[in-house]
């Protein structure tokens, strides 16, 4: 049984149009303008006939509109799944909003948890009034590193998702996967803060590449910065290879490749 996916990914950066070159040059998305400003480009997939998978969108001073990276989780019902939030402490940053992206129609949110991460919420995608399948994405990991993951996710997310949350690691550096039924291996991570490299307060995602190794040069060569060399980690029962990089623009994000790719 699948639950509470994640489903869509977000981008929320200063000029979105500027980096619509560095991730079409480093991993081959395809972008499609949705206004006439430039401020927001929706992230295409790669199946015909999918939803986007995520989008660019400018920052402004609108409430969820800082810069930003984040992963929407899959909910039925918006306005009855907002008050949970609040009532385990958490915040609504961006109230329910409706939105077309072409012909889908999106309705979304956005929260704070209770340690201060932001996280997307939507309910599911619809054309013409019928719910539409998952995208194909190239988003495979998301990640939230935060002080205390252990009682965030007892406490918070937890009660509030239907999530299969598993603590592993030691106990002065622990790591907790996150389940969803999407696949055999875990969709997400929470993670605690620490003083090295890729260990900094965020909440983020990962893109899948063959090669994290060569993928690294390709954004560094595109204007990006490594910010965690490639390293090979257990996740769930397999072993993959992650690393993190910022953009251009200042944007966290992360590489992963399964076993039996290049590291």
């Amino acid at each position: 049984m699948m639950r509470n996916l994640f489903v869509f990914h977000e981008i929320v950066t200063p000029s979105p149009s500027g980096l619509c070159r560095f991730y079409g040059e480093v991993f081959g998305w395809r972008f499609q303008p949705m206004d006439d400003q430039g401020a927001l480009f929706a992230i295409l997939s790669d199946r015909p006939g999918d939803a986007p998978v995520g989008l660019l969108t400018q920052t402004s001073a609108e409430p969820g509109f800082a810069q930003a990276t984040l992963f929407y989780v899959q909910v039925e019902d918006i306005d009855s799944f907002l008050p949970r939030v609040v009532a385990l402490g958490g915040e609504i940053v961006m109230p329910a909003t409706s939105s077309l992206l072409g012909e889908w129609q999106y309705r979304l949110a956005v929260i704070s948890d209770p340690q201060q991460n932001q996280v997307g919420v939507m309910e599911p995608v619809t054309r013409d009034g019928q719910v539409v399948p998952v995208p194909v994405s190239p988003f495979r990991f998301n990640e939230i590193v935060t002080p205390d993951p252990v009682s965030l996710a007892d406490e918070f997310y937890a009660l509030l998702f239907d999530w299969q949350i598993q603590e592993t690691g030691p106990s002065d550096a622990p790591f907790l996967t996150i389940s969803t039924g999407q696949s055999l291996e875990p969709a997400g991570g929470i993670a605690q803060t620490a003083d090295k490299a890729g260990f900094n307060h965020f909440a983020s995602f990962y893109i899948e590449v063959d090669d994290v190794k060569a993928a690294l040069g390709q954004v560094e060569a595109s204007g990006g910065q490594t910010v965690m060399p490639a390293v090979p980690v257990p996740l769930g029962e397999t072993m993959v290879t992650i690393a993190m990089f910022t953009d251009p623009q200042q944007n966290q994000l992360g590489l992963i490749s399964r076993r039996g790719g290049k590291s």
